[in-house]
């Protein structure tokens, strides 16, 4: 939730609700610690489809920063990273 609120600049109120739909329609589950993470990997992938390159490519490199500076570890960075 706190890199949401980093990376998006959206308030409290504007996170929560927008978890809540999300969670409403299935679409993420809650994990562990408060985290939240995709039902599942097709949900994931469709939800990225649906940025254009140039937004997804800003999404990530912001992401990027906000845990570079919260210090995560460069294995956390490289999770996920994928060729297209």
């Amino acid at each position: 939730v706190d890199l949401i609120r980093q990376v998006l600049s959206w308030t409290g109120a504007e996170i929560d609700a927008g978890l809540r739909e999300c969670l409403g329609q299935n679409l993420i589950v809650t994990v562990s610690g408060g985290r939240f993470g995709f039902r599942h990997a097709l949900v994931r992938e469709h939800a990225l489809d649906q940025l254009m390159p140039s937004q997804r490519r800003r999404l990530h490199e912001e992401i990027a920063l906000v845990l570079t500076v919260a210090g995560a570890g460069t294995g956390v960075l490289r999770r996920g990273r994928k060729k297209r």
